[in-house]
């Protein structure tokens, strides 16, 4: 495996696809030993956090802490982290930009071990 970049939300627009990727509950409620990956559009743009439009595909319990990439010239960037949704998975998806807190994710990267 291989560290990925991470997205700059700033060069992202409502409607752009979005790579999800996880291990949460399928549409039967059951889980899987499969990770499983699937694309939605992404429907609004915070400050922190994004939303996409889960009513064809989408996250799921269990798949919180996830990946959602973003393909920028034929490579995935990391745009979120699997935050939150509706209660049946298929309306909306929240995910939490890790790009708003790097400096944070970085210094505690490169902090010395306590």
């Amino acid at each position: 495996f291989q560290a990925v970049k991470i997205a700059e939300p700033t060069e992202i627009s409502p409607g752009e696809k979005i790579t999800l990727a996880g291990f949460g509950a399928n549409e039967k409620g059951e889980y899987e030993t499969i990770m499983k990956v699937t694309e939605v559009p992404l429907k609004e743009l915070g400050s922190s956090e994004f939303s996409t439009d889960e009513s064809q595909a989408g996250s799921c319990n269990g798949d919180s802490g996830g990946p959602a990439f973003i393909q920028r010239n034929g490579e995935f960037q990391l745009l979120g982290l699997t935050s939150r949704g509706d209660s049946r998975c298929r309306q909306i998806g929240i995910y939490t930009m890790p790009s708003k807190y790097q400096n944070w994710i970085l210094d505690i990267m490169t902090s010395p071990a306590q």
